[in-house]
């Protein structure tokens, strides 16, 4: 994709004298500019130019965190009497570099958050910029909510991460949405505690429609406690890079009391539990799937050599059946978990759905068409019309 050249705000000269808050009727102020355009690499200047203080030592203390997006624009969460170096906007959000009396600020928006970036020169001027955006930012409830790492392919360079959080089920509230013999299986998944031994490796298949993304979002928030999700948006390519492997497991575990440095937490996570949904072409036999060395290299990191040297689980889901996966899936003692999502039986199937609606049920059925005929999905259906008349 091309970005059009975009004309960014460079840092003030040192002799030039940015206009006072009073005479431009904001709290913040925009710096004086020197013009330059860069062709498509506007956010990535933006951010070396953010990064660049921590590299020259002028800020070695850094802070990420996440404010709501939700009723709040940038400009709201720019301290009083901070400085706009400069901008940049595409249709992957806005990008702001902010500098202010305690230290530099990075904005970066998305959908529903800003991703904000704090560097000062002490650790108090560090947690003052932290508290003076958190305070204009929305409070939201987010006891409820479960982190969750997001990895996805950048521009270029690799994988880059996002912090999101977000409403996940509790187990006890859905186990009843799964047939008997899957949900006894998932009861023992959802306890399971710090494994000390056996396989770092669940894989969970079975047809669309049978609930294998529910489960995991009800997984995370079981083992939030002591095990932090980190989900791969691009399976494939990530499982081909030994080195973006090497990012995940190695990266620093989240904490969400950011803005307090005081706070004594009794448990933190310590594990990592590492989601890649439809894994189709990973998991085939050979000559059905992709290269056999991404798979080799799951199978290392999850029971091999580097595998015993990290606290990591791997959770990856298949539509594809038991006996297209490759062999070596199915050695005993390689999986945490091996399970089948499959359909509900005709008669479990009767008695999930109000008395009124099962005569609906005509066969075996997946979950989600279980929701459909009690009315919780929606299909839109387009009927053909017939044609009346013509050549004979």
């Amino acid at each position: 994709m091309t970005i059009a050249p975009e004309r960014i705000a460079d840092a003030p000269s040192p002799s030039a004298t940015p206009a006072s808050p009073a005479s431009t009727g904001m709290d913040f102020v925009l710096a004086p500019s020197i013009s330059v355009e860069f062709g498509g690499q506007a956010r990535g200047v933006l951010r070396s130019a953010f990064v660049a203080k921590q590299a020259s030592g002028e800020h070695p203390f850094v802070h990420e965190f996440d404010v709501s997006a939700l009723g709040v624009s940038a400009r709201e969460l720019i301290p009083t009497g901070g400085v706009i170096l400069g901008m940049s906007q595409d249709d992957r959000g806005l990008v702001v570099l902010v500098e202010t009396r305690f230290g530099w600020l990075l904005l970066m928006s998305s959908a529903t958050e800003f991703d904000v970036w704090a560097s000062a020169r002490s650790e108090f001027e560090m947690m003052a910029l932290v508290n003076s955006v958190c305070t204009r930012a929305p409070r939201s409830d987010t006891n409820s909510e479960t982190p969750l790492k997001v990895w996805f392919e950048g521009d270029g360079s690799g994988f880059d991460m996002r912090h999101r959080e977000f409403e996940m089920p509790v187990w006890s509230e859905i186990r009843e949405n799964y047939p008997e013999h899957v949900r006894a299986r998932l009861d023992d998944v959802m306890q399971v505690n710090r494994p000390a031994s056996g396989g770092r490796l669940i894989v969970w298949y079975g047809e669309p429609g049978t609930g294998k993304t529910n489960a995991i979002r009800a997984l995370a928030r079981s083992w939030a406690s002591w095990c932090e999700t980190h989900y791969i948006a691009e399976p494939e390519r990530f499982f081909g890079s030994a080195g973006q492997i090497e990012r995940v497991l190695t990266s620093r575990f989240w904490r969400r009391d950011v803005a307090d440095l005081d706070t004594k937490r009794e448990s933190a996570p310590s594990w990592k539990l590492i989601v890649a949904e439809d894994t189709d072409d990973l998991l085939r036999a050979p000559g059905i799937g992709m290269g056999q060395g991404a798979l080799g290299r799951l199978f290392n990191l999850a029971d091999g050599v580097l595998g015993q040297g990290s606290n990591a689980i791997f959770l990856i889901t298949t539509n594809a059946p038991v006996e297209d996966m490759h062999p070596a899936l199915l050695r005993p003692g390689r999986c945490l978990s091996r399970l089948e999502f499959g359909r509900f039986g005709s008669e479990d199937a009767r008695s999930w759905l109000p008395e009124g609606l099962r005569q609906r049920v005509t066969g075996p059925t997946t979950l989600a068409e279980l929701f459909e005929m009690r009315g919780d999905h929606q299909r839109i259906v387009h009927h053909e019309q017939t044609k009346v008349g013509g050549y004979l």
